[in-house]
């Protein structure tokens, strides 16, 4: 059995990133590939030691922040939980590692993506991103996302070298083609996230309800990274139907329970919720494989604009974001449009899988 490696972004305490990469590795088995996630060492090797947790408790309690960090260290711990579940992992690799232990001879491809893997404003998005421990032919990217508009000026010949260094590229945005066609003068083509390659019944066989959840009680689910000052703004303008539901924010570090579900649980309170409101990519992209009425705000990180995530998912999905909720009746025809979005994926990888460009 051929082998395959993912590269992706690991460790993140993040939902989307981690059902990304499940969804990615469960249809690479389907293809009958032995598939294991590589971690990388360069940036976070001491995340996943003991040591670190017991760190975070002690500034908790000489910062006074005890149980915001005590939130923080419990959600690691219910991901790692997660990972050991649904995941095959490498041993810990870095780029120095791949000098003495090269790593060609252990996979037959490997596939750097999805999520923002090539995003040039993060620390460890560096050659190891773009597959430079292994044989050009065997490099592929599958929907990777450099999640910007545009590319530093200062870094873009070493993005155009590591991109010219790949045998088989698809992004994940149009602008990302766009500044792929900017630096290399050629063109590639344009994926759907991993999550949409499985369909609401796949990702229900794993959802999962949160030991503390009410399923009686109808509410409105918050997953919100940035501001809450846009948030505030959207609550004011909903519909009366919606104003008297009870509210589960899930991205307060300081309600433990909630803010250390998991990966499965989030598909299970979006697929159960009665709105999502999120400034979330990922908490958009589940609010439209479940068919969960959602309102999406735009996010700025850093000052970075982000919107080429949200502008070419609508696109994708043929979605009209030109009402405050985004209800179930845009799920119509939507069934139709994702399976052939399903389609074109399944179609791309068994070319680069087969042949490479």
């Amino acid at each position: 059995m051929k082998k395959i490696g993912i590269v992706t972004i690991t460790e993140l305490d993040n939902f989307g990133n981690r059902l990304q990469n499940y969804a990615l590795q469960e249809i690479l088995k389907r293809k009958n590939f032995e598939v294991e996630t590589i971690r990388n060492l360069i940036i976070y090797g001491n995340r996943k030691k003991k040591l670190y947790k017991i760190t975070e408790l002690l500034k908790g309690i000489l910062r006074g922040n005890f149980k915001y960090r005590l939130g923080m260290v419990t959600k690691q711990r219910r991901f790692e939980d997660f990972d050991k579940k649904y995941f095959k992992f490498s041993r810990w690799k870095s780029t120095i590692d791949t000098i003495d232990e090269p790593l060609s001879t252990e996979y037959d491809y490997v596939i750097a993506g999805s999520d923002q893997i090539w995003n040039p404003y993060y620390p460890f998005n560096l050659d190891f991103n773009f597959l430079s421990f292994v044989e050009k032919e065997k490099r592929i990217a599958y929907a990777a996302s450099f999640g910007v508009d545009s590319i530093p000026e200062e870094k873009q010949e070493q993005f155009k070298k590591w991109l010219e260094g790949m045998n088989h590229i698809s992004v994940r945005e149009f602008q990302g083609a766009k500044i792929f066609e900017q630096l290399t003068s050629k063109k590639c083509e344009v994926m759907p996230d991993p999550t949409l390659l499985l369909k609401k019944e796949e990702w229900l066989q794993i959802a999962r309800k949160p030991k503390w959840f009410n399923k009686e009680e109808k509410y409105i689910l918050k997953y919100f990274l940035g501001s809450d000052d846009e948030y505030r703004k959207i609550l004011e303008n909903l519909d009366d139907k919606y104003k008297e539901l009870k509210i589960i924010d899930i991205h307060n570090a300081y309600d433990r329970k909630k803010f250390s579900i998991t990966p499965d649980e989030f598909i299970y309170l979006i697929n159960k919720s009665e709105l999502m409101i999120t400034d979330s990519f990922h908490g958009t992209v589940f609010s439209i494989i479940m068919q969960t009425p959602f309102v999406h705000s735009v996010r700025m990180e850093s000052d970075v604009k982000t919107n080429s995530r949200i502008d070419s998912l609508f696109r994708m999905c043929q979605i009209k974001n030109d009402s405050l909720v985004c209800s179930e009746h845009l799920y119509d025809k939507k069934i139709d449009v994702i399976t052939e979005l399903q389609n074109k994926a399944d179609d791309y990888l068994n070319r680069a899988l087969e042949q490479g460009i």
